[in-house]
């Protein structure tokens, strides 16, 4: 019984238990009006924070699949953990805005090290359901912010909004340990030799320098980027564009809660899928859901509409970012995933600083988020003709 236990498994336990950390940052929304009400900040400051954390984890990406191909995932997942729970316990003590800029600035810092190191050994531990495995592991983000909202929520009610991050950055440096210590890092083992063998030496070889100037990774990166743009346009105007078409914002707080939810079975669901019938197939067919959505919400008049939209958008969006990592180390080879994952996950820092400010500004100007979400259509459906493009792509590269 014990030699047919496989340890990649535990390894996507772990993954699962990072991304379940790293959902914090999604709800910092719940220390919003605390910090406002406390220090009298704009909302444009306010939501600074935001931006500054995208930025942060989509740039600091890079270094930290760098170092993970290099030393390994355990090592970097802990220096990471280190630094979100510092950051969030630094965060409790502040007195200005520039303190929260540079102690969240820390814990986003580290944020990138309990995504990429994680998931990119997920893809080195499985020849088979890779793409089920890296999706069980990406629904710990959809159960984080699911869970993780009402948590901070009750703890800020309790403690107030400093001994939340306190309680909160202990609470996640001890996961982040734990996790940690269960991930095993398969690149030294024979058995990611063996696959390396098997595959193209060219492809294996292939570094990131070599990487971002083919074909295939500037599709990808073309993908990502619009794919992201669109997903934080919706992440952050949902509810107000619900509000402005009459419904409650009780109801409209909902389907942001569905979208997020939704997330949980879209990872796993599509990454098995994906197995079956390709990683390129279900991308396109992941983008092209987001596409019917984005038309579905130029008609939304009740709120079932909304649901149903909210729902779809988010399993499908799961999907598309579940398919990110298997994608990567099919296309460039399992040598330099760390890395090569690291410079795609920049389209999250671009994408989601512009996709809401341009989302806001169409609003500003026409009192309106149709030209908006006519904007994220054309753009969403860029990324599926992308998506079309890219198997052909990778076989010419």
């Amino acid at each position: 019984m014990r030699a047919n236990f496989f340890y990649g498994w535990v390894v996507v336990a772990a993954t699962t238990l990072c991304l379940f950390t790293f959902s914090v940052f999604e709800v910092y929304g719940v220390f919003f009006k605390p910090l406002m009400e406390e220090f009298g900040w704009s909302r444009a400051v306010a939501s600074s924070v935001f931006s500054l954390y995208a930025i942060s984890h989509s740039f600091s990406a890079v270094l930290m699949g760098h170092l993970s191909d290099k030393h390994g995932s355990r090592k970097v997942i802990m220096f990471g953990g280190i630094l979100v729970g510092l950051g969030l316990i630094l965060s409790s003590s502040v007195e200005s805005v520039w303190h929260l800029y540079l102690f969240w600035g820390i814990a986003s810092f580290g944020s990138s090290g309990l995504w990429v190191p994680p998931i990119s050994t997920v893809v080195k531990w499985f020849e088979e359901k890779k793409g089920l495995a890296v999706g069980v592991a990406n629904s710990g983000y959809g159960l984080g912010i699911l869970s993780m909202a009402p948590i901070a929520a009750i703890l800020t009610s309790t403690y107030g909004w400093r001994g939340a991050l306190v309680t909160l950055g202990f609470a996640l440096l001890g996961i982040i340990t734990f996790a940690a210590f269960l991930m095993k890092n398969h690149a030294n083992s024979d058995g990611l030799k063996v696959r390396a063998r098997k595959q193209d030496p060219l492809q294996v070889s292939l570094s990131t320098k070599q990487a971002v100037f083919t074909r295939s990774f500037l599709i990808l990166y073309g993908i990502y980027f619009f794919g992201s743009l669109c997903f934080t346009s919706l992440l952050v105007h949902l509810v107000p564009f619900a509000t402005d078409a009459g419904i409650s914002s009780v109801m409209a707080a909902l389907a942001l809660g569905l979208m997020g939810g939704s997330t949980i079975a879209g990872s796993p669901a599509v990454g098995a899928v994906s197995d079956k019938v390709g990683k390129e197939n279900m991308l396109v067919a992941c983008l092209a859901a987001q596409a019917v959505v984005f038309v579905g919400l130029l008609w939304v008049d009740d709120v079932w509409m909304l649901y149903v939209f909210a729902v779809v958008f988010g399993f499908s969006a799961a999907g598309v970012w579940a398919l990110v990592a298997p994608l990567v180390e099919e296309t460039f080879g399992p040598d330099k995933i760390g890395l090569n994952l690291g410079a795609l996950t920049t389209t999250f820092g671009v994408g989601g600083i512009l996709g809401p400010i341009l989302l806001g500004y169409a609003f500003d100007v026409t009192g309106s988020y149709r030209p908006g979400l006519i904007f994220c259509l054309f753009i969403t459906v860029g990324a599926v003709l992308l998506a079309y493009l890219l198997k052909r792509q990778k076989s010419l590269d």
